[in-house]
């Protein structure tokens, strides 16, 4: 299967997904992970992809191991707007290809935004997003990495990734973050906040809904973001250097 070859240097590169190809095998990466470690939300299908209706308005970011020549999907984010996007129109084409996943895009919601349909009996959540309904409003969601490349940290990389391509002051001013409440504190890391609470039996799981605006991201990532964002404007893409952190609290 043909991606967006670049030419890039052994290592690991994050890039967009631009093309059905690239797209179809980051959202392999999501079910492998979501299959195994979030079965209660990512129903098995034989084609051996995770897709739902919101991605057809997300951002689909793909961390690439890059060696001998040979270029492996081992990660995922995606970035949810409240309209559609390109992106979503390579969703349309993979769904043309396997129209066993079409019942999974026409699913049809009264939220124009994921996690308001996961907190959508939580009052708080609504108040929050009405704060700023009228404005552009993302949420980060469906972050996996594939367990073995966890011990170099590219979850980290990933997000910090999505932030500096899309939640800047040119971009999406409002972004919000359902987690599971162990993660929490890193989150808070980045200037996000709780919303919210909801106890969700299917996992057992206490998830927090958090929200931050561009402007509470801590100051010292506001020149590596821009060197991120930068480097993605130089060549497509963003080179990330693995590193292991002691005591790492999120399973990515």
């Amino acid at each position: 299967m043909a991606h967006q070859e670049q030419n890039s240097p052994a290592g690991y590169v994050v890039r967009l997904a631009e093309t059905a190809d690239a797209l179809m095998a980051i959202l392999k990466v999501r079910y492998e992970v979501m299959r195994v470690e979030f079965p209660m939300y990512v129903a098995e299908n034989p084609i051996g992809i995770d897709i739902d209706q919101w991605d057809t308005q997300a951002h689909h970011l793909g961390l690439w191991k890059i060696a001998d020549g040979r270029e492996e999907p081992v990660g995922y984010m995606r970035v949810i707007q409240t309209s559609p996007t390109t992106a979503g129109e390579e969703v349309f084409k993979i769904v043309k290809m396997f129209p066993i996943l079409e019942d999974r895009i026409k699913r049809t919601s009264k939220n124009p935004i994921r996690f308001l349909e996961i907190f959508q009996n939580c009052k708080e959540a609504r108040i929050k997003y009405d704060e700023f309904s009228s404005q552009k409003v993302v949420e980060g969601s469906r972050l996996a990495v594939i367990k073995k490349y966890r011990d170099l940290n590219p979850g980290r990389f990933l997000v910090e990734t999505s932030f500096a391509l899309f939640y800047t002051e040119n971009l999406f001013h409002h972004c919000f973050i359902a987690v599971r409440e162990k993660h929490f504190p890193v989150y808070r890391r980045y200037g996000f906040q709780k919303v919210t609470s909801l106890y969700i039996p299917q996992d057992s799981g206490c998830h927090i809904l958090c929200y931050a605006h561009y402007t509470d991201l801590p100051g010292h990532l506001t020149e590596k973001l821009s060197a991120m964002r930068e480097e993605f404007n130089r060549s497509g893409e963003i080179v990330f250097k693995p590193y292991k952190i002691a005591n790492n609290t999120l399973p990515f």
